[in-house]
């Protein structure tokens, strides 16, 4: 925690004189100076410090951008799960991610402020998707670049994580749009989430291009070897575990917990029923079959308007 006090109380001051944007913090390191945001994605303390020049100290502006991140994960969420599931589904899906155990973990016990704020966005990304795939609106286009450029600005590994999996997503709304529209829904899907990789180019093309300057074989190694940190399914899906925070380094649950694998459970098998209900009606429309009401649309449509007529 004590490093985003710091960081945040650098960026404020580097705002007091002027700059906006500076990899180097002149004032870190007892005065010789650390490239902190070289490497270091620069969004979530940025919030912080925006906190702090709305007038809360840096220990509030902290807690605060902590509590935004808890936000934008519970509203994003329930965004993008309405889409599919209605209101309740919603609700349900985000209260199982906002209260899941590893957001917790982040918030509570690691401090992570940018990998949580990461994890904030991604939902948001997710449903700007499905919006943009639904609608094909250019605003909707924009919060796709948008939210994407955020993630990338909020944690390098958590970018690199969730990238392919919001590929596959945006191709997957693509294919199910049907054969006339999966090419132009994935390009247009493929052009704003390349703005959003060029909104953010001047943080990690840098980074990129600098990468020989830093050892990050020690990144890959030892203790931070991430083989490490995969989880065996007992592991994955378990009861959940107290956690004291009166200890320094209690042991903390990392997995997604029995009651966040039973909503998600019960959230795939709504999605599920829903698409095959949905995809029954359509086929019903196509071929003049009847529906649970009896009768095809049209022949409902004819009933109606007999009846109005009488």
């Amino acid at each position: 925690m004590l490093l985003h006090y710091y960081r945040i109380a650098a960026l404020a001051e580097m705002f007091g004189q002027g700059f906006a944007y500076s990899r180097w913090f002149p004032f870190l390191a007892g005065g010789y100076g650390y490239p902190i945001l070289l490497y270091y994605a620069p969004l979530a303390h940025y919030l912080g410090a925006g906190f702090h020049a709305l007038g809360a100290g840096i220990g509030p502006a902290t807690l605060l951008t902590f509590g935004l991140t808890l936000l934008l994960a519970a509203t994003g969420t329930f965004a993008w799960a309405r889409e599919r599931l209605g209101d309740a589904g919603g609700l349900g899906a985000a209260a199982a991610y906002a209260f899941a155990p590893y957001v917790l973990l982040d918030v509570m016990a690691r401090s992570a402020l940018a990998e949580v704020l990461a994890l904030a966005i991604v939902p948001w990304v997710f449903w700007a998707l499905t919006r943009l795939q639904r609608e094909g609106r250019p605003i909707h286009g924009l919060l796709v670049a948008l939210s994407y450029a955020g993630l990338t600005l909020s944690h390098n590994i958590t970018a690199l994580v969730f990238s392919p999996l919001l590929a596959l997503w945006a191709l997957l709304l693509a294919l199910q749009a049907g054969r006339g529209r999966w090419l132009r829904d994935t390009l247009r899907a493929a052009s704003a989430l390349s703005l959003g990789l060029g909104v953010s180019a001047f943080f990690w093309l840098p980074a990129f291009l600098e990468r020989d300057l830093s050892r990050l074989d020690l990144a890959l190694s030892g203790a931070y070897d991430f083989h490490t940190a995969f989880l065996p399914l007992s592991g994955l899906i378990a009861l959940p575990v107290r956690f004291d925070f009166r200890l320094v380094n209690d042991t903390a649950p990392l997995g997604l917990s029995a009651l966040s694998g039973l909503l998600g459970a019960i959230g795939l098998a709504v999605l599920v029923v829903r698409t095959r209900r949905d995809r029954g009606a359509v086929l019903g429309r196509s071929t003049g079959r009847p529906d649970r009401d009896g009768g095809t649309a049209e022949e409902r449509k004819e009933t109606e308007e007999s009846g109005l007529a009488a």
